[in-house]
């Protein structure tokens, strides 16, 4: 997938944590978030009360 952008130089790749072309907004499907540095947990911790 190539893209125009200001970010790093020419021939330089950018690795993106969610997937672009497996992403629900796209596909309209279900995908599994990750949890990177314990923030999700966190965030389920502190709200697990409201039951949403």
């Amino acid at each position: 997938y190539l893209t125009r952008s200001t970010w790093g130089k020419e021939g330089d790749t950018m690795n993106l944590d969610i997937d672009p072309t497996t992403h629900p907004a796209w596909t309209g499907g279900q995908q599994t978030l990750l949890d990177r540095g314990g923030r999700l947990s966190k965030f389920k911790k502190r709200f697990e009360g409201f039951g949403l």
